[in-house]
């Protein structure tokens, strides 16, 4: 049996434009030229502006930093057309891991992925009441402030999603779309044990080698003390959280945690303040934006019926479920991944019938 505490954690964890302030690449960073400007009330470019071709007015590619909220941020833009906000767990990883393997949307979207306070090309925190998910949230609107946008879409994954719900929650008429990715709400934490121990004993590659090993590391992922012990134990329990762990996956996961840098600082104040408390006590109800829900029906913390609730609680949200992903579901499904991210951001126009009528159905 898995440790409870150690299960907690790995729930979370699969859990007309107005011109925008100066931005500078890394290498030539100057903090004085970093200033904070409000978008102007009209004209400024919206991030669901669909029919924008290019990269959006006044944004470039590249990798950048800024002071926000009295924080050193880093950030990466990617792509070209209109903006998705990329918000990634803010337990220590940094956007690398995003960045490297959500390339394929970048054809037709502009990312930006966000490295949560404290990792990524920005200073570490030592101070941990500094790297709460509420401020992680607050990032978010300074960054969009400082890009010059009115409005978001907004896309966070397992962790990352908690905190763009509270973005959701506290900046609600700054929010366009909202995509959650495998993110689950936790409300009981012995059936959430119970429940993940029941989809690790019944996923279909529990056979393969490896897969023993990687439980038993499993066991001591909470107590990682160092940022490489953490990315050590990403590594070997990788297995668990892939329907199918080949070697194309595996050499795309390894790239992708290897090139991150991760915070321990950032762990420690999610494992003491977060993992205790994973849910919004029902305030999920209150979200209106349209919301897209994505999940890997082979993620180990896949548990339908809470992803169902969730589905019914946001009211505006539509359910997308990956009949062959894990807790990566753009990994190993990119063109399903794709194709659902597409459809949600720029619909076909429907009859007011038709839509009556899906929603009939789908809250049945």
């Amino acid at each position: 049996m898995i440790q409870e505490r150690s299960l907690l954690f790995a729930a979370a964890f699969f859990l007309g434009a107005a011109a925008p302030p100066p931005h500078k690449p890394v290498a030539n960073y100057n903090e004085a030229a970093v200033v904070h400007t409000e978008p102007a009330a009209k004209g400024g470019f919206a991030s669901e502006g669909f029919a924008t071709a290019g990269l959006p007015a006044g944004l470039q590619n590249g990798a950048f930093k800024a002071t926000l909220n009295n924080i050193e941020i880093s950030y990466t833009v990617a792509g070209a057309g209109p903006v998705i906000f990329v918000q990634g767990v803010g337990w220590g990883l940094d956007s690398r891991l995003y960045q490297n393997t959500l390339k394929f949307l970048q054809s037709n979207y502009t990312l930006v992925y966000i490295d949560p306070r404290g990792t990524g090309n920005a200073a570490p925190i030592a101070d941990v009441t500094l790297l709460t998910s509420e401020l992680m949230a607050d990032d978010i609107e300074a960054l969009r402030q400082h890009l010059g946008l009115n409005r978001l879409i907004l896309m966070g994954h397992a962790h990352g999603g908690f905190i763009a719900m509270k973005y959701a929650l506290k900046y609600p008429a700054r929010l366009a779309q909202l995509i959650l990715v495998d993110c689950m709400l936790q409300d009981n934490v012995e059936d959430g044990v119970r429940l993940v121990n029941e989809n690790l004993q019944r996923h279909p590659r529990r056979k393969n080698s490896g897969w023993e090993a990687a439980t038993t590391k499993f066991k001591d992922e909470y107590d990682a003390r160092t940022a490489e012990a953490l990315r050590e134990n990403l590594l070997a329990t990788a297995i668990l959280y892939f329907y199918y762990y080949g070697s194309q996956h595996r050499a795309t996961f390894e790239k992708a945690v290897n090139e991150a840098r991760l915070s321990i600082n950032n762990f420690d104040q999610f494992v003491r303040r977060d993992l205790l408390h994973y849910n919004l006590d029902g305030q999920e109800a209150q979200i209106a934006a349209p919301t897209l829900l994505l999940y890997g029906l082979h993620d180990p913390y896949f548990i339908r019926a809470s992803a169902r609730r969730l589905h019914f609680t946001m009211r505006n949200s539509k359910l997308e479920l990956f009949e062959f992903s894990g807790h990566y579901p753009w990994i190993e499904e990119p063109q399903h991944f794709a194709q659902a991210v597409r459809a949600f951001l720029n619909p076909p126009a429907k009859s007011a019938a038709s839509e009556n009528s899906r929603e009939t159905t789908q809250r049945q």
